[in-house]
């Protein structure tokens, strides 16, 4: 119950803040991601017609797009960890 005088103290949210650099990266890696799951699943492997194996390729983008989506999870995972 609050009384008259009494003054309410509203706790202000952070914003959190991603730099755009990171969310550049996330979105060329879920790209390239995506497009290296479409050339191994899906039939994209035309787009790699000039490989020897188009599945080693749709791997490599795989991991180049993983690694490139890496920088998201750390600056969520820090600042996740420093709000506590």
């Amino acid at each position: 119950m609050h009384y008259a005088g009494e003054h309410l103290m509203v706790e202000k949210k952070r914003k959190t803040f991603i730099p755009i650099w990171v969310l550049i990266l996330d979105i060329f890696g879920t790209l390239i991601l995506a497009l290296g799951f479409y050339t191994y699943f899906g039939g994209g492997a035309s787009l790699f017609s000039g490989f020897d194996n188009p599945r080693q390729a749709a791997i490599a983008l795989i991991i180049i797009g993983a690694l490139l989506m890496l920088p998201m999870i750390i600056v969520i995972v820090r600042r996740g960890t420093n709000r506590q």
